[in-house]
């Protein structure tokens, strides 16, 4: 998958022929983290991708409109539809997603949150704040029979860099993992 954000364009490429083999056009305005749903997951297929859309509104011509900062969202790649789409407000969004076979999509915000979303509405069903701006990959992996998730927290980077003075007041800097138990059904 490849993501060309100036022209809000997905598209497939196969790595053997180099060729474009699906591409869709307008499902967002800046699209980033962009994965496909593996098997076994509810939404196989679809894909979860974040449009940071706000700085890109007046980059793209098509797109003029005034968005949230930043959106989760799971499209459907027959119909090039979003099948949900969740306003991640306040700042951009610079956490990745990670999925479970259970349904759930964590990812992180900027503020410190760290939350779960339903794979089939996009619905927040949890959140934890984690005291600091979360811009890493969540990870899952199982400890003594449980399944558990892990993420950093600790704003830094490039983003920090270019958004110091916007954050200073909103976002503390720091740095800690967090894990959490998933709740066994």
């Amino acid at each position: 998958i490849a993501s060309y954000r100036p022209l809000s364009t997905l598209v497939v490429i196969d790595r053997q022929t180099n060729k474009i083999v699906w591409k869709i056009d307008d499902v967002s305005i800046g699209q980033h983290n962009v994965q496909i749903l593996p098997a076994g997951v509810p939404g196989t297929g679809h894909m979860l991708l974040f449009d940071n859309g706000y700085n890109s509104v007046g980059a793209n011509p098509r797109h003029q409109e005034v968005l949230p900062n930043s959106s989760a969202v799971e499209v459907d790649p027959l119909t090039g539809k979003a099948k949900w789409r969740v306003p991640l407000m306040d700042f951009q969004h610079w956490s990745a997603v990670m999925t479970t076979g259970g349904g759930l999509v964590f990812t992180g915000k900027e503020t410190g949150e760290f939350i779960a979303l339903d794979i089939d509405t996009g619905q927040q069903l949890w959140k934890f704040q984690t005291g600091s701006g979360i811009n890493a990959q969540p990870i899952t992996f199982t400890h003594k029979g449980r399944q558990m998730v892990s993420v950093l927290s600790g704003v830094g980077g490039l983003y920090w860099n270019t958004m110091r003075e916007r954050l200073k007041d909103h976002v503390a800097p720091g740095g800690s993992v967090w894990t959490f138990a998933l709740v066994e059904e």
